[in-house]
């Protein structure tokens, strides 16, 4: 039952839209002219303020809120002239004279009461409420806008179950009488309280809540001819775009799978990426690393006659030597003088042999043929192999 309630509370929004999209095309003036449509202002009368709403067929649009009420329950509404310029202030440039109004008393400031009478025919009952209302709430019969639901499981042939709830007129009469100046017609305004889905009239009498479709008041013939054209409209909107639907079916199947092949094609390309950064890192640092041939014969070439090697070892970019010369000084300042060469460390204190007066020298020689190596991309140096000397 609720899914169809649902159903139709759909269709009727939808319809409401619709058509007051085809009433946008009415100029105003006509619309009014052939009662074709009325927006509504919806006023909430909380504490001290008033909430203001336009509700029309394009939706529901807040205002702002304006001061009606003094600070405290039993004190006096505040100057005509603030209620005046605030109501003013928030309708702006809003067009009162083709507006409804529903004014709704928030419902912690409604006075709510439970009371049994005699029984009485249902036309006399209003006014059989009227005069106990004294009885019950502090107020007289015309200081408020009463409202009241017969209670049919504690009634009985001989009395009659009222809750009843009352709405002070000093907290809605100054924003209805402003609204009534500002140009919005006294019949067409609405009393309410918010949660009760009944409304009265200025006068006190019960009226029909505004409708839920406020903006639209169509002649029936007008309603039913435009809701033709809607449901053909529909129809015709409706079709084509299901028949599209069933011509892309297998199209999206495919797109599924030409996307879930472009993912594997791009994880593959992932890999090979990596792969190809770790070649260029080895690349790399097997470029900044000395070559062997090369050094051992740059440091042949310039050794003197005198010197000989007992020992040559390249760790990474760092290269040893270890033998005798006449003057290991010399031989530090020759090695130095090589561009390919930075800088030289004894690695060991020079000694000196005391039967040949030879130096025995233990060197480390920095390599910067190459230029700075990057820490990032250069390989792990091996280990440091051990020193053999000559027994």
């Amino acid at each position: 039952m609720s899914g169809t309630t649902g159903i139709k509370a759909t269709g009727r929004r939808f319809l409401g839209w619709w058509l007051g999209e085809l009433l946008g095309l009415v100029p105003r003036r006509w619309a009014r002219t052939i009662g074709l449509g009325r927006d509504r202002l919806r006023v909430v009368v909380a504490g001290s303020q008033a909430t203001i709403a336009l509700e029309g067929a394009a939706g529901e649009r807040e205002l702002g809120t304006a001061t009606v009420i003094a600070a405290g329950a039993g004190a006096a509404p505040p100057p005509a002239d603030i209620v005046a310029r605030t109501v003013d202030e928030v309708l702006g440039d809003v067009d009162a004279e083709a507006c409804d109004a529903l004014v709704l008393l928030a419902a912690d400031r409604a006075l709510r009461r439970e009371l049994t009478i005699a029984r009485v025919p249902d036309a006399d009952l209003r006014r059989a409420v009227e005069r106990e209302i004294e009885r019950y709430t502090p107020f007289r019969a015309d200081q408020v806008y009463l409202f009241f639901a017969v209670d049919r499981q504690k009634s009985d042939d001989r009395t009659t179950a009222l809750a009843i709830a009352v709405a002070p007129r000093r907290f809605v009469d100054p924003v209805i009488e402003r609204l009534v100046v500002a140009g919005v017609p006294r019949a067409a305004v609405r009393v309410g309280i918010v949660g009760i889905d009944v409304a009265l009239a200025t006068d006190g009498r019960p009226a029909p809540p505004a409708a839920e479709g406020a903006g639209l008041r169509l002649p029936r013939p007008i309603a039913v001819a435009l809701a033709a054209v809607a449901i053909f409209g529909t129809t015709a909107t409706v079709a084509p775009v299901l028949r599209l639907a069933i011509l892309r079916a297998p199209l999206a199947d495919r797109a599924a799978q030409t996307q879930a092949e472009a993912e594997e094609v791009r994880r593959l390309l992932g890999q090979v990426e990596k792969m190809s950064e770790g070649l260029g890192a080895i690349v790399k640092a097997k470029a900044a690393s000395p070559s062997v041939v090369r050094v051992l014969d740059r440091i042949t070439a310039l050794l003197p006659d005198d010197t000989y090697l007992d020992q040559f070892n390249v760790v990474g970019r760092e290269i040893e030597i270890e033998g005798t010369t006449r003057a290991s000084a010399t031989l530090v300042r020759a090695l130095e003088s090589i561009p390919m060469f930075e800088k030289v460390n004894y690695v060991a204190p020079v000694t000196r042999d005391p039967v040949t007066g030879a130096e025995r020298f233990h060197f480390s020689i920095q390599f910067a043929g190459g230029g700075p190596v990057d820490s990032r991309s250069s390989l792990p140096a091996p280990p440091r192999p051990a020193i053999r000397t000559n027994p």
